[in-house]
């Protein structure tokens, strides 16, 4: 299983359809920038995603590492850029990105990404989940967007299509 360095929106998301686990299932080792926890624990105080990283994910924070002038000079937003930074330094990791910038910087640089949906395909290919098609079809109601095109290919690509 690869090692992930986690973007905010995939925790969030997951963290709120209650499938959180996923994150420590998929993944051998994880890792959350030091300015992604920032973001989280920026949101509402009730917000599953905060809960979650104080019982499980403070163990995975990290301080913020030097920063590459490759990643700098893509001007994303405070957490895909920690997120991506680490993921340029440590190649063998993966990033779990959703924003589509960030996903672009990421393949420009041939940094290894996935994101909330591929989460739930893996999930589904793995057997920790019965259906993808719902959690996906869902994903709207949980603050994640994702056109009905994509969602149908995600559904496909976890083997449910038609």
């Amino acid at each position: 299983m690869p090692n992930w360095i986690l973007n905010s929106t995939p925790i969030i998301v997951l963290a709120r359809m209650n499938l959180d686990r996923l994150i420590t299932q998929l993944s051998d080792e994880i890792m959350i920038p030091e300015e992604v926890m920032e973001e989280i624990n920026a949101g509402p105080k009730d917000d599953p995603a905060i809960l979650w990283l104080k019982q499980n994910g403070l163990n995975y924070v990290k301080p913020p590492i030097p920063l590459s002038t490759s990643i700098a000079a893509w001007d994303l937003g405070k957490g895909e850029t920690a997120v991506l930074n680490w993921g340029y330094q440590n190649r063998t990791w993966e990033v779990v990105v959703d924003d589509k910038a960030a996903r672009k910087c990421a393949k420009v640089l041939g940094i290894n990404y996935l994101g909330t949906i591929g989460i739930i395909v893996r999930a589904k290919k793995h057997g920790l989940i019965e259906q993808a098609k719902p959690l996906l079809q869902e994903l709207p109601k949980y603050g994640f967007y994702i056109d009905s095109l994509t969602t149908n290919k995600a559904i496909h690509l976890a083997g449910e299509g038609e």
